[in-house]
């Protein structure tokens, strides 16, 4: 679906729409938020505010703009906002949570997982090599 259309029924209130719209751009939502939080928690906290100020502000998003870099935007100043609150808070006292019962997991197998970790470790090693401008270009571009 084109994404005017897809704006548009967003607009009108269309669930669907909205779904399409969310499942489209979240992976790069998160990708920014993990970058610039390096917190995969606060990414996916960040990444769900951050949809929840575009739904909001969908009505002033209008036709000629470019949509991908709007959202980058916002998501780039949503996550600073956010690094500058973490800062000023004072750090909270962890609390051990009781343990459930284990089940098992929908995903993928723990082998999968720590292969895809460590590709993400060591891309993020990288990207930290890089100086502050350079990485962010890398980050806009990808």
């Amino acid at each position: 679906m084109q994404l005017e259309a897809l704006l548009e029924r967003c607009r009108q209130g269309d669930e669907l729409a909205w779904e399409a719209l969310v499942r489209r751009f979240q992976g790069r939502v998160y990708g920014i938020c993990r970058h610039y939080l390096r917190d995969p928690e606060e990414a996916r906290d960040a990444a769900q505010d951050i949809f929840v100020r575009l739904y909001g502000r969908l009505d002033t998003f209008h036709g000629g703009q470019a949509f991908l870099p709007w959202l980058v935007r916002l998501s780039r100043n949503a996550c600073i906002d956010r690094l500058r609150r973490l800062r000023s808070r004072t750090p909270a006292i962890r609390v051990a949570v009781d343990e459930g019962p284990e089940l098992p997991a929908p995903g993928p197998s723990p082998e999968e997982t720590a292969g895809a970790g460590a590709r993400h470790r060591l891309l993020y090693r990288a990207l930290e090599r890089l100086s502050d401008k350079n990485r962010e270009m890398i980050l806009l571009k990808e």
